[in-house]
């Protein structure tokens, strides 16, 4: 007895990004097929002259990479670090559906440390991590990365089923200066087809990014120098650069430009270096980049960056589109202290041309509720109440039915669990709102800039915001290591997502 068997699972020939001597952009390659061509069970009764057991029908090659005992990607053994970061994020390649929008951000890391009160050195890459989820970050922009090589492949390797990382470093100080990056979210954009090309080493990286059938986002991410003086020469090169990789257009400019370009966005105020301000407006007018946040936004006033010692503030830290994505682009945002870092994180929604408005959703009654032992009391002492009335009889039907009694009912009680919810979840959240709009307020003081008053008060209050997110953030790494304990070793949903 013969049977049928199916031929191998088709291979693909991995892609490269364009990399640069310094750099460390992970290579990308195509995983196997998810399945091979296997015959019909008709087709092997008839080569095979009779039914067969299930055990002779040939087996699908399901082309999934399986995890060993050792916990190590079965292709990484044996391999260094950056190898195995390379295989990794090539392996858990998948196609990914494009959303209506995604949020494009940039954050100043000030390094990939901090010391924590009792003085341990703690990395902030967490940090980056439980920022993209909370605020729903698809690309993000990083300044001021401070890696090495090994230290990105460690990063890669950890966070490989969640991003795609890449950097690029200075080759004479990669821990001690500069360092750009991108952080692709693997659960909001497809990330197969982006390309990182390094264009001045820890200084400028252009990520290509296919959004999607017709549209590529062009993003270029800089972190500019301190030095007035070295502003003319970085951005003329810069041009050049582009130039010399036939790059023609940029959909985004972000980053840490360490300038201003209108004396507004410093406190007190001050015009900049002339012939700095001038290259970069040069090479702005080159691509057609605008300032679309400060021209929705004449007069307002926001800070991303503070100097503690003299409270001095300025908007370093910016995002330019052009004219024909800033129609596209909406809900510009200043988010303070999202992590350990002098810098604030700044972003914007990008989405598709001709994308239909998307609203906030209808509000779903959150499950904890079904706990709060007096709001289900009180739900039913009123269902009781209703179902007194319905039993009538109505005067006038017109007015009072079981239907309108039953929607005053409904509305009712969702008035209620609201109100419940948000004391119950929004004490810290809502306490952070009202610090961010006094804050806000500070910052469009017209006395700001010759009040030293209102800066210091400024600057206390955002310490506060900074107190605040610490302890949601320590409270959200105590959850975090509670529910490890109690589901990590347990097969299951939890189990499985972590590994």
């Amino acid at each position: 007895m013969t049977t049928a068997t199916p031929p191998p699972p088709p291979t693909s020939t991995p892609v490269g990004f364009r990399n640069g001597a310094g750099s460390s952009f992970s290579d990308r390659g195509e995983g196997p097929s998810s399945t091979a061509e296997i015959p019909s069970n008709d087709a092997v009764r008839e080569n095979a002259g009779g039914a067969v057991s299930p055990a002779q029908r040939p087996q699908p090659d399901r082309g999934r990479p399986h995890r060993q005992d050792t916990g190590e990607h079965p292709n990484t053994l044996g391999l260094n670090r950056v190898d195995r970061a390379k295989i990794i994020s090539r392996s858990q390649k998948k196609k990914k559906n494009v959303k209506a929008h995604v949020k494009i951000a940039t954050q100043n890391m000030n390094g990939r440390t901090f010391q924590t009160k009792s003085g341990q050195t703690r990395s902030k890459w967490l940090e980056i991590h439980r920022a993209m989820r909370e605020y729903k970050v698809g690309i993000l922009a990083l300044q001021e990365t401070h890696l090495t090589e090994e230290e990105l492949a460690d990063i890669q390797v950890k966070y490989a089923k969640s991003y795609e990382i890449f950097n690029s470093h200075l080759p004479d100080n990669p821990t001690g200066s500069a360092g750009v990056g991108f952080v692709l979210n693997k659960g909001m954009i497809n990330t197969n087809d982006a390309h990182t090309t390094p264009l001045i080493e820890g200084r400028a990286a252009l990520l290509e990014i296919k959004w999607n059938e017709s549209e590529t986002l062009r993003i270029l991410n800089v972190y500019a120098p301190n030095a007035p003086r070295e502003h003319l020469d970085f951005w003329v090169d810069l041009e050049q650069r582009l130039k010399d990789h036939n790059i023609t257009q940029i959909d985004y400019l972000l980053g840490d430009f360490n300038l201003v370009e209108d004396a507004r966005d410093r406190a007190p105020q001050r015009p900049d270096d002339e012939r700095a301000v001038e290259a970069l407006r040069e090479f702005r007018q080159t691509y057609d980049l605008i300032d679309a946040w400060r021209n929705d936004n004449e007069k307002e006033r926001v800070f991303t960056y503070r100097h503690t010692s003299n409270q001095r503030k300025s908007r370093l830290d910016r995002i330019y589109t052009t004219k024909e994505h800033s129609k596209n682009a909406y809900k510009w945002e200043v988010n303070t202290k999202v992590i350990y870092s002098d810098h604030d994180m700044v972003s914007v929604k990008h989405s598709l041309k001709n994308a239909p408005h998307i609203g906030k959703g209808r509000w779903t009654w959150p499950i904890f509720l079904i706990e709060d032992k007096k709001l289900i009391s009180s739900i039913v002492e009123k269902g009781k109440t209703l179902e007194g009335k319905l039993r009538g009889p109505f005067a006038n039907r017109q007015e009072e039915n079981p239907q309108v009694l039953w929607q005053d009912f409904k509305d009712d009680i969702t008035k209620e669990a609201k109100k419940v919810a948000k004391a119950a979840v929004n004490r810290i959240a809502t306490k952070l709102k009202k610090l961010r709009e006094e804050a806000h307020r500070l910052a469009n003081d017209p006395t700001i800039d010759d009040n030293e008053e209102i800066r210091r008060e400024e600057a206390l209050i955002v310490e506060e915001i900074e107190h605040l997110e610490k302890k949601r953030r320590s409270a959200s790494e105590r959850n975090a290591q509670a529910r490890w304990q109690v589901k990590g070793e347990s097969v299951g949903k939890y189990w499985t997502k972590a590994n």
